[in-house]
């Protein structure tokens, strides 16, 4: 049968919290890929994973405040999530496929008398990353191709993808980052780039 699974990496290893991840809401998942087949859907969008955890003592610990940071039963690993790294796969037949990568965004704890106990998680991939990330004196460059204006992106940002895969840029071009200004978005620039290569990213 075909299972998804949702792994956290706590203090360095890849843990599964599968079974503590309600079905009530549901874990979404958006905006992965390209979303669109127009002449500008070029670039992938940011992809954003949304789930909520059990928090009260029916969860596989049996612990309540499983998952309340910096509470007294809070799970190893767990103190601060913002910033955890993520992932999620689906297997079938014992052919695993990754979906989401990224990191916890926010998270929400609801607690109290009335209220179901669990904890809403937000995540967002890279592209998150390259949207918010400033360009940090990226310099005037002349005649680059696309792929080599993408790699001097990549090189001002601190976080990275997991993989990059890169062809050959087919047209050189004379000028880069010539307007670029000290508010000047990776993803902004990643997108120029595109449409002037018109290729995809």
């Amino acid at each position: 049968p075909l299972s998804m699974r949702l792994e956290v990496e706590l203090d360095g290893v890849w843990t599964d919290i599968t079974p503590d991840v309600l079905s009530s809401p549901e874990p979404r998942m958006s905006g992965m890929g390209i979303n669109g087949n127009g002449l500008k859907d070029r670039v992938g969008d940011n992809a954003v994973l949304t789930f909520s955890l059990d928090n009260s003592i029916g969860n596989s610990a049996g612990t309540q405040g499983y998952y309340t940071p910096y509470g007294a039963s809070v799970r190893t690993g767990f103190n601060f999530p913002k910033g955890l790294h993520i992932h999620v796969y689906f297997e079938w037949n014992y052919i695993r496929r990754y979906k989401f990568y990224g990191i916890v965004e926010t998270w929400k704890v609801m607690a109290g008398k009335y209220k179901e106990r669990r904890v809403d998680v937000k995540c967002q991939n890279w592209m998150k990353a390259a949207a918010n990330h400033q360009l940090n004196l990226l310099g005037y460059q002349l005649n680059k191709r696309f792929d080599e204006g993408i790699r001097l992106i990549l090189d001002n940002m601190a976080r990275q993808p997991q993989n990059i895969n890169f062809r050959n840029g087919e047209e050189t071009f004379p000028t880069l980052f010539d307007i670029t200004r000290t508010n000047t978005k990776a993803l902004g620039e990643i997108n120029k780039l595109t449409m002037s290569e018109f290729g995809r990213t």
